[in-house]
């Protein structure tokens, strides 16, 4: 994992300062327990802004602002403005899934168990957490991810088999970057010597894919998407 160290810590800088809504940890495994208390050494040392969570999903951890992805999902249970595609390994091509009650029931779910865990029933304080969060059997965890990393274009598949029909679909690809020098918390950093960044870097905040194929069903969504940026 040192090898990407400058890029795991600008990673984290993204979320503190509340450009990601959340990073899928995907680096290297590392132990809930040891994540944590990286999150609490870094903010000791005001190299983030804002306290982490750890939120851990089976085998994935999610590290995220807890008060901040619980808005978030709020905010994506409101204005229900997503695309969801099948990509199950039995169809041909991909489709576009319209009803999408299964889906807000999961985003209703997973903010529910992130306040239930998270702030027991309290009002969300600004504080660190780790979070097991037990997955129902239900659930798919692609599409779970793809709310929470805060994507318009979300992928589901039926759980039979391991893959899934985008072998050889052309995609779009779509990613979204941040300039260092529009940051004042970077340029703070550098200001004082904690070289997290040199010059003007380019970050990328974030980046999704969608089929080809689907593009006049997904367009207006992405629009919208990049124009709230």
């Amino acid at each position: 994992m040192k090898r990407y160290y400058q890029d795991i810590l600008r990673e984290f800088m993204l979320v503190s300062i509340g450009a990601k809504a959340s990073l899928l940890f995907d680096y290297a495994y590392v132990e809930s327990s040891k994540m944590f208390s990286l999150l609490q050494d870094l903010q000791s040392q005001n190299i983030l802004e804002n306290a982490l969570s750890v939120v851990v999903l089976g085998e994935d951890i999610i590290i995220c602002d807890m008060c901040k992805i619980i808005t978030f999902l709020e905010v994506r249970l409101q204005e229900n403005d997503f695309v969801v595609v099948d990509i199950s390994v039995h169809l041909k091509k991909p489709k576009v899934i319209c009803k999408k009650e299964q889906f807000l029931q999961l985003l209703e779910q997973m903010r529910h168990r992130l306040l239930e865990c998270g702030s027991e029933g309290k009002p969300c304080q600004e504080k660190a957490l780790i979070l097991h969060i037990d997955t129902l059997p239900d659930w798919n965890i692609s599409s779970l991810f793809g709310f929470l990393l805060g994507y318009p274009v979300i992928y589901w598949y039926d759980k039979v088999g391991d893959y899934n029909c985008l072998a050889m679909e052309p995609l779009y690809l779509y990613q979204v970057f941040i300039s260092t020098s529009t940051c004042l918390h970077f340029e703070k950093l550098r200001n004082t010597k904690k070289m997290i960044t040199k010059g003007n870097e380019k970050m990328q905040m974030i980046s999704f894919s969608a089929p080809q194929c689907l593009f006049p069903h997904f367009e207006s969504c992405v629009e919208r998407w990049k124009a709230a940026l």
